[in-house]
């Protein structure tokens, strides 16, 4: 039985371009598809068009579960490349205080969550993430955002989960951005 991921708003909406991680990251096409459709998704979606978030979720709780939480990072980690960008990005700091902006542009839905980014030293972040999506999934995609804008001269880029405080709401997640 996969894991349930609820959508905040169940009318919400997610475009084609998420969809296609599925296709990036699953190399045998026939299992994209198939689980694509099994969850009430087109099994090529179409960039530009918008398709039931809750399916989405879905779609990742099965992955976790059928496939295992390094499929579900690897899916994060195509959302980076997948997704609509604003077009003002141009460092790695923009990126991640971005992250918000660019969830509104892949997901319509009202409420949708928040990403909130923080600096807490030279060359280290932290975000703070309130969504309906696996733990694994967001460190994936903010992973994928990380080596994408990856300053220049940097040799690499860490995210790490960190605890979140004991009394937060359980779909609050925290991760620590650093490079060197």
């Amino acid at each position: 039985m996969p894991h349930s991921y609820i959508a905040f708003d169940p009318a919400a909406t997610v475009n084609g371009e998420t969809l296609q991680a599925v296709h990036r990251v699953l190399h045998i096409p026939q299992d994209a598809r198939r689980l694509l459709k099994q969850y009430g998704l087109p099994s090529q979606p179409v960039r530009g068009q918008w398709y039931p978030l809750q399916g989405w979720l879905n779609l990742l709780g099965e992955l976790e579960t059928g496939y295992g939480e390094q499929t579900v990072y690897a899916v994060g980690l195509q959302i980076a490349e997948c997704s609509v960008w604003p077009d003002t990005i141009g460092t790695l700091e923009q990126a991640l205080y971005a992250l918000d902006e660019a969830c509104q542009a892949n997901v319509d839905s009202s409420p949708m969550g928040y990403y909130r980014t923080q600096a807490l030293a030279p060359r280290t972040m932290r975000v703070v993430c309130y969504t309906p999506t696996p733990t694994n999934f967001e460190c994936g995609l903010i992973t994928g955002v990380a080596r994408k804008f990856k300053p220049v001269g940097s040799i690499r880029v860490r995210v790490e989960p960190e605890e979140t405080p004991t009394d937060s709401p359980a779909l609050l997640k925290w991760f620590r951005v650093s490079w060197t």
